[in-house]
């Protein structure tokens, strides 16, 4: 469709529309005619709901691009395309056209009852109006002069640069794969408690770097990711490391970065606390969708002056037991992939830790009440649910952020206080449409206190039916009996939680 042709076409809208539109040219402002306009008309058309000007790219869709868009569609982004200058969003503008029209982007995954989050990604309505409009209208530039700056956003300051950290080579992640998870050591050589009031995490290769996260790891447990690297002995150092750290016990989180993060900067008043001769851990999930190539993630740290009194951030992390049967009948055979042996014989084999057999123990099942057989009772495997309540800790606690996680099978999750009570229920995170690709840690504009005695409870949905199944070298995977494991075709139900004690 020719550039005049979709003038053309708008213009025939905007004449049907005439009525409607008087008394609305208002001048300086950007008003929407949508809701004047016939929506019978507009459905049959599949054209964008109308505006009272045509927009172009300097003055109206540069702005929303630079402030949304282009901290992953840059040159070398994870992002398929640039957006950066005017030649990438004419050529890609019915692309983005359709992806904010199904708020498929900017990704921003909490949704449903989600409390107010820092640092939400996602276009107005008006927004979304004015790239369609764009698109359909043959994506005009409009004249340089008249470009406009990007709109302000809710971003964090940056931090302060005290200390800078890195693994001290460049890793090279295995082109065979789809997503590699690596795991490095790094040294920020504290011989006593230092405090970190804020972080900036650096991937050096943004078309590789899907996510990272920083993790505190104890001297008591450098030597078991020394034996791990020894184990491995692959000479692009670091260790696979598949949905965790893979040790004996969890560790601290300190730190995440995902696409379209920025500095993180902790709440006034609050820290993350690295002990004296403790190092940090940090896990790089590399995706190879777009290609190859090396990679050295940075790590800057901004610490807290000493002497300083801070509230310690610490954190726990909720999970719920992952039994997932096939949509077929459960069978006897010990060694079909649909029978839960042959799921345990799979992950243990990869990872043969303390976790993992207590979960196959059925541990985690009795902790959180529930019974085996209430999982394989045949029902519709495209809804297996999976929850589980924990106690407060004996304190009163000031949740300040939190993240959730599952894999390839997830569907939604949802973490809640004292989700019987009406009166006392509230909601910390709901994604409700979950994204493996699309992970992050949400920050609270408003800390939630929770007190001895109140209930957190994790729930999550998987989907193991066979249109649900992942792809793997072009060919899509068959159903089998899943449980919780670090590989990404596992699966996990868990969310971190950063809080303080009020």
């Amino acid at each position: 469709m020719t550039r005049v042709f979709r003038l053309m076409l708008m213009l025939v809208f905007l004449g049907s529309a005439a009525y409607a539109m008087r008394g609305l040219f208002v001048a300086g402002e950007t008003r929407s005619l949508h809701e004047h306009t016939s929506s019978a008309l507009l459905a049959v058309s599949n054209i964008p709901p109308l505006l009272d000007y045509i927009p172009n790219y300097y003055q109206h869709v540069k702005p929303i691009l630079e402030a949304n868009c282009v901290t992953c569609h840059l040159e070398n982004g994870i992002a398929p395309f640039k957006l950066t200058d005017a030649a990438s969003a004419v050529e890609f503008s019915r692309s983005v056209y359709i992806a904010t029209r199904d708020k498929r982007m900017p990704p921003w995954m909490p949704g449903g009852e989600s409390p107010a989050f820092h640092n939400t990604r996602g276009l107005s309505g008006e927004e979304i109006a004015i790239l369609a409009n764009w698109s359909w209208s043959g994506a005009p530039l409009g004249k340089p002069e008249n470009a406009k700056s990007a709109p302000s956003k809710d971003v964090p300051v940056s931090v302060r640069n005290d200390l800078q950290l890195e693994p001290g080579f460049n890793f090279a992640p295995n082109a065979q794969l789809s997503d590699e998870y690596r795991c490095f050591t790094l040294d920020p050589k504290f011989d006593t408690d230092r405090f970190v009031t804020g972080y900036d995490i650096l991937p050096g290769n943004r078309k590789l770097v899907h996510h990272v996260l920083i993790y505190e790891l104890p001297a008591s447990m450098i030597s078991q990711v020394t034996q791990r690297e020894r184990e491995e002995n692959d000479a692009r150092g670091g260790y696979t490391c598949f949905g965790g750290p893979r040790l004996s016990s969890s560790l601290p989180l300190l730190g995440a970065w995902v696409p379209g993060s920025s500095a993180t900067k902790f709440p006034a008043g609050t820290a993350a606390k690295v002990r004296g001769g403790s190092r940090l851990l940090m896990q790089v999930h590399y995706n190879l969708f777009n290609g190859t190539g090396t990679d050295q993630t940075t790590l800057k740290l901004e610490l807290g002056s000493a002497g300083t009194a801070f509230k310690t951030l610490q954190n726990f992390g909720p999970t719920a037991p992952v039994e997932i049967p096939c949509p077929s009948d459960y069978p006897d055979n010990l060694n079909d992939p649909c029978n839960r042996s042959a799921a345990y014989a799979r992950v243990l084999a990869l990872n043969n830790s303390g976790g993992n057999q207590r979960r196959r123990d059925g541990r985690i099942l009795e902790q959180c009440r529930k019974n085996l057989q209430d999982y394989l009772t045949p029902r519709d495997r495209s809804e297996i649910k999976t929850s589980c309540d924990y106690p407060v800790p004996p304190v009163q606690l000031e949740i300040r952020g939190i993240a959730g996680h599952m894999h390839y099978l997830g569907k939604n999750i949802k973490v809640e206080i004292n989700p019987d009570n009406p009166e006392k229920r509230k909601v910390l995170l709901e994604i409700p449409r979950w994204d493996f690709h699309w992970q992050g840690f949400y920050w609270l504009k408003t800390p939630v206190v929770v007190n001895p005695g109140d209930t957190v409870r994790i729930s999550c949905t998987f989907d193991n039916s066979q249109t649900n199944q992942p792809y793997l070298n072009g060919e899509q995977q068959k159903p089998r009996y899943i449980v919780w494991g670090e590989s990404t075709g596992e699966e996990m139900c868990l969310s971190f939680i950063q809080a303080t004690i009020k």
